[in-house]
This record gives structure tokens, sequence and C-alpha cells, in this order.
């Protein structure tokens, strides 16, 4: 009865610390400008199977230099004319950025945008009545993974290890019964 608390208890500890583990990865972004001027921020979303779009962009940061344009953030994309709601595409190549970043609390809006689409290509950040602008250069542009914390790398593994453990003891348990 014991092995199979056990057993029961390791399961749900995997089963807990596997479901966290498919998450969003956080990434951190910059755009450096020709003048100098960086934007930089962090956004949460999956990586495709081709391993350079994020997909279901979330709880995107951006800031101008050091300073942060507020939590609430508004995403869009163009569809070549105008700038319509939805999902935005990043790529971390830069190659294939199509997205508009804004914080939708100001009457006069801050934003990042980076834009590069057959009919048009440009990177423009606006803050504060400051602005930047570049004709959109991927080199100007990086997106690395944050590294998962300690939690959900070494708990899952931990819990995998007790739980095959506690069904070994189980099975050897129940064989010692049998003779």
């Amino acid at each position: 009865m014991k092995f199979q608390l056990l057993t029961t208890m390791a399961g749900a500890l995997t089963a807990i610390f596997t479901a966290g583990s498919v998450h969003a990865t956080t990434f951190n972004y910059s755009y450096t400008f020709s003048d100098g001027f960086i934007v930089s921020g962090s956004l949460d979303g999956t990586l495709d199977q081709t391993g350079n779009l994020v997909e279901n962009v979330d709880n995107v940061t951006v800031f101008f230099g050091r300073v942060s344009i507020g939590d609430t953030v508004i995403t869009a994309h163009s569809d070549g004319y105008y700038w319509v709601l939805g999902d935005p595409v990043v790529s971390v190549d830069g190659q294939l950025n199509n997205f508009y970043f804004a914080n939708n609390t100001s009457t006069t809006p801050n934003y990042l945008c980076n834009v590069v689409i057959p009919s048009h290509s440009e990177a423009y950040a606006s803050y504060g009545g400051e602005s930047h602008q570049d004709i959109a250069d991927s080199p100007n542009w990086t997106l690395t993974a944050v590294p998962e914390s300690f939690t959900f790398t070494v708990v899952p593994l931990l819990a995998l290890l007790i739980g095959l453990y506690g069904v070994r003891s189980l099975r050897v348990h129940k064989s010692a019964q049998n003779f």
C-alpha cells in the first residue's frame, strides 16, 4: 500500500511539473538603430517547427533605452498597407519580422515596429516625441531565448526518477508476495 501511494504521488508530481514545462519560452530582443539608439525588451512565445518563427506572442515589454513604455502592450502586424490587430510575426534572425508593439494607455502612443515584408521594410520606434527610423536590417536585430529555470528542468526529472523507483519497488514487493 505504501508503494502504491509513493507511485501515485510521483506520477502526480511528474504530471504537474511536465505540464508546466510545456510552456511558452521567454525571449529577450533588441534592435539597434543606425544612430546607436537601442530598443529592447522581452516577449513570451513558442518557436515553430522551423526554429525561426516565434508564435503565440504574449507578455511583450518594450524599453526605449532604459525607459519602459508600460505594461499594457498591444500587438499587430502589417498586411502591407495597414496595421492589423492580430498575431505579429517575430523571427529569430529578423528576416521575417512583421510586428507592431504599442502602449495603448498613452494619448500619444509609444511603439516599436519592425516590418520586413516585400512591400515594406523598416524599423521604427517612437517614444515621447523622440523617434528613430531605419531601413530594416536584420543584423541590428537580436532575439535570444532566456534559459529555463531550475524548476522546469531538474524537478520533472527528479519526480520521474522517484516514480520509476516507486514502480520498481512495487513490482519487487508484489513479486515477493507471490513466493
